[in-house]
């Protein structure tokens, strides 16, 4: 149960430490006084949205907090999975900045939303004035029959497959739809590897080496021709360089011990007659090398054109691009070919979901069913107890051999309502007033209540509607609610707030030149006088503060 709530800078609300009780809590107070904000601030320790809007003032952080005092190993579990500090009364605090940002705390460690939201399971229920009108959606019915037959766990892991099988079916819808241009991609990039592959791609220079050597074999007769002339200069022709060499020696010999620089002059012509000599004979061993090969000359050719092709095919520049080119359609074929077994696998994936599927919609269907009766009987009972006399309730369940969603599985629910004696029920939402439809809730959450966790509730003007001999029955229903339960309730009937075990009134004034809100606790005299206004307004008199007392007192 929440033991206490503290609210600071939010709404009409300054400061205000509020302190709870077990039983039934009742608020009341003059339109606009600021009950709802007490609501509101609830919810953010939910986890609810934030508004800047809603600071009392605009520059100041606004600062909500609750106190709770709950007796779960489930939740201290949770709260150590969390890495929360698992002490009690748990704290819960939301601050919203100036700036619109918020934050949130549990046990003073900083939480996120989702958390809030997840905690919640174990804090409260709050029931809002909208609330009657979701009555008729599938949403609402469906998780109240899913509670009610004990399906609390099956439920949420049977929509979250559900919504990955049609996950899975959305995916290899896409895959087939881009099967063709797949194949068609796949076929060319295989045409581009493989020819690549079959140029035998090993060296990144080697277009600039057969190049050379295409150069050099288109040359080799002139090269050939020029080697020979030069031999020939050297050694072999009439006034032959060596030749000549030789009798420059034969000269300087008989001189080249007379003086140091003849004899360095005779080395030299000497030395340079040797190199001739040897190159001469070099370059006649070159000769040899250098013969003119058409078909050599046409093989390196188409290979230098071959290169080149596929520099332009694939417009890179060098080779050791086209190296990196081959190697990303290697890898792109081996992904458009894993997409196609992807595609394979995808359908036998999608099968044993939705085998998965069907079975366990079956088990929730049937659970569903036997769930019926019971809820049934215990509606024929409660709906008296809410003034409605006569009035029937029924779940009509439809069973369908195909799924049809994650939330209805095999099932579509369709809750029955007749207010009549002797009228045919009729679906909730056509036959309804807004008063049956808050009774129906306040029946439908008690029932509920019996089944979850939750030790508080908190209903928001459930009352709306009704009157007279009808609100007492409403009060008795929820005050036997309250025997199991914290329940707090804002309330605008005399006859639901004297069922009350803690009384809140709830009143504003003018502070400063603004509005403020403030709450107080009533004593018995206190709820006297309240519960008189109620009935009777302002100028409530002693017949006002008499029947008050009787209600009190009932």
């Amino acid at each position: 149960m929440i033991t206490r709530l503290y609210i600071r800078n939010y709404g009409i609300i300054r400061e205000h430490e509020i302190r709870f009780n077990k039983g039934l809590t009742v608020i009341t107070g003059e339109t606009g006084a600021g009950k709802s904000i007490v609501l509101g601030a609830m919810g953010l320790l939910l986890g609810e949205r934030t508004d800047h809007s809603t600071l009392f003032e605009a520059d100041q952080k606004c600062i909500v907090e609750g106190e709770y005092d709950i007796d779960s190993p489930e939740l201290l579990l949770w709260l150590a999975d969390e890495g929360f500090d698992c002490t009690l009364p748990l704290l819960v605090r939301r601050e919203i900045m100036p700036t619109g940002k918020s934050r949130a705390f549990i046990n003073d460690s900083p939480a996120g939303i989702q958390q809030l939201k997840a905690l919640s399971e174990w804090l409260m229920d709050i029931s809002g004035q909208h609330e009657s009108h979701e009555l008729h959606t599938s949403r609402f019915q469906l998780d109240f029959i899913d509670e009610m037959s004990g399906l609390r766990e099956i439920a949420p892991l049977f929509r979250e497959k559900y919504k990955h099988w049609q996950q899975q079916k959305n995916r290899l819808a896409a895959l087939r739809q881009s099967e063709a241009s797949r194949l068609q991609q796949l076929d060319l990039e295989r045409f581009l590897c493989d020819e690549l592959e079959q140029a035998g791609l090993k060296q990144t220079d080697e277009l600039g080496a057969l190049e050379q050597q295409l150069e050099m074999q288109e040359n080799a007769l002139q090269i050939r021709q020029t080697l020979e002339s030069i031999s020939f200069q050297l050694q072999e022709a009439e006034n032959a360089v060596v030749l000549q060499l030789q009798q420059l020696s034969a000269q300087m010999s008989p001189f080249k011990a007379l003086h140091p620089e003849l004899g360095r002059l005779y080395e030299g012509i000497h030395s340079s007659q040797i190199e001739l000599t040897e190159l001469s004979r070099d370059t006649q061993r070159l000769v040899s090398s250098f013969e003119a090969d058409p078909a050599l000359v046409s093989q390196i050719s188409q290979r230098v054109d071959l290169l080149n092709r596929l520099l332009n095919k694939h417009r890179v520049n060098t080779l050791e691009d086209l190296l990196e080119r081959w190697e990303t359609l290697s890898a792109s074929i081996e992904q458009l070919e894993k997409s196609g077994s992807e595609s394979s696998q995808l359908e036998n994936d999608i099968q044993e979901i939705e085998k998965w599927l069907l079975k366990t919609g079956k088990q929730i269907s049937d659970q569903r069913q036997q769930a019926l009766p019971a809820i049934h009987a215990q509606m024929r009972a409660l709906l008296p107890a809410v003034g409605l006399v006569h009035a029937q309730f029924t779940i009509e369940l439809e069973v369908h051999e195909q799924l049809i969603g994650g939330r209805q599985g095999l099932n579509n629910i369709r809750f029955l309502f007749t207010a009549n004696q002797g009228s045919p029920a009729m679906e909730l939402q056509k036959v309804a007033s807004g008063g049956e439809l808050s009774r129906i809730m306040l029946c439908l959450k008690s029932l509920l209540h019996g089944q979850v966790r939750l030790p508080s509730i908190v209903f928001d003007e459930i009352d709306t509607g009704i009157s007279g001999e009808t609100a007492l029955q409403v009060g008795k229903v929820l005050r036997a609610l309250a025997d199991k339960h914290q329940v707090i309730l804002i309330t605008h009937l005399p006859q639901i707030a004297a069922k009350g075990d803690m009384h809140l009134f709830i009143s504003k004034k003018n502070q400063d030149g603004r509005t403020v809100s403030s709450v107080d606790v009533l004593d018995n005299e206190g709820r006297e006088r309240a519960i008189a206004q109620m009935i009777a307004g302002d100028g409530a008199g002693e017949t006002a503060l008499r029947q008050a007392k009787e209600l009190l007192h009932t």
